[in-house]
């Protein structure tokens, strides 16, 4: 008896069920979600607040409510903005929420070393007050992504059914949203097509260097949001590598953390297929949040040359 014909977007080009871009000016992760996907994923899937995996985020975070449906609201406690109809996609703003706060305690550098005043450079930013992060906003955007995600990839069988699209599906990626050490992991899969598109598009630094730029803008962009500011010595973690080969790299600010090629992942394997990318020590959703800004743009680079 014949097998079931498994497809991955790393072998076979595959009609988009999702997109995601970047909106620098707000700045907003927006994720496009194929209508006759939300149809297939709504009715297959029956997803609820009732739903194991939402129940025990929910908990896990005390969010207020979780709204269930592609087709109109989605996500944790107002996580995604509908956007205006899209023609063939559900459209959802995701705003990158400013998490960290200055509070009425001095700052922290003036109380252990003495300094008598303050600069931009300061971990205060000038304001001589102390701050800290309070990420249930954040926490909320990574566990709506997180439910999204998990049914987005291994929810759906293009063995059964594939969108109406024409154009292909670029990436996928799932992450959690939990805290401690990588916690705010993520992961996914690069596409034939884009990885293609690396290759033989971007072999020169002369063509390679926007796409560089306009990811790690991205990256940058979101992490501000995040934390009202970037250090001096923040910035130079932000880093992206852009290999002639397709293999892919972007670095955020913490230890070593960051997105890469999977260990599954060779350089004689990409003449014709994708691969997967894997974290490294995501420890919190301003990690996973900017890496998954990085991916919005890289997707947005890839959409305006044709792929």
């Amino acid at each position: 008896m014949a097998g079931i014909e498994f497809r991955t977007i790393m072998k076979h080009n595959i009609p988009c069920w999702y997109e995601l871009s970047w909106r620098p000016e707000l700045p907003a992760i927006v994720l496009r979600v194929r209508k006759d996907f939300a149809e297939y994923i709504s009715e297959s899937t029956k997803l609820s607040d009732e739903t194991p995996a939402v129940a025990e985020l929910a908990e896990r975070f005390r969010f207020k409510k979780f709204d269930a449906d592609l087709r109109s609201k989605f996500g944790f406690d107002d996580a995604f903005e509908p956007a205006k109809d899209d023609g063939d996609f559900f459209s959802f703003v995701i705003r990158i929420p400013c998490v960290r706060h200055f509070t009425e305690n001095p700052c922290r550098m003036f109380s252990t070393s003495g300094k008598l005043g303050h600069s931009e450079e300061c971990v205060c930013g000038g304001t001589g007050k102390d701050y800290e992060y309070r990420q249930k906003p954040l926490f909320a955007i990574s566990a709506s992504l997180a439910v999204f995600s998990f049914f987005a990839r291994y929810g759906y069988q293009p063995s059964e059914f594939v969108t109406s699209a024409s154009k292909p599906q670029i990436l996928l990626f799932t992450l959690s949203a939990d805290t401690g050490m990588h916690g705010s992991y993520i992961n996914g899969e690069y596409s034939i097509a884009l990885i293609r598109w690396l290759r033989t598009s971007l072999f020169t630094s002369r063509e390679r260097e926007p796409v560089i730029r306009t990811v790690r803008n991205a990256s940058i962009s979101a992490h501000r949001k995040m934390c009202g500011m970037v250090m001096e010595f923040e910035d130079f973690e932000f880093r992206i590598a852009l290999h002639g080969d397709g293999e892919f790299h972007i670095s955020v600010p913490g230890d070593a953390c960051g997105i890469d090629p999977g260990y599954r992942y060779t350089r004689y394997s990409i003449d014709s297929e994708g691969y997967e990318f894997s974290g490294h020590n995501v420890d919190s959703p301003i990690q996973q949040i900017a890496i998954l800004a990085g991916l919005s743009a890289l997707h947005d680079s890839a959409r305006l040359q044709g792929v």
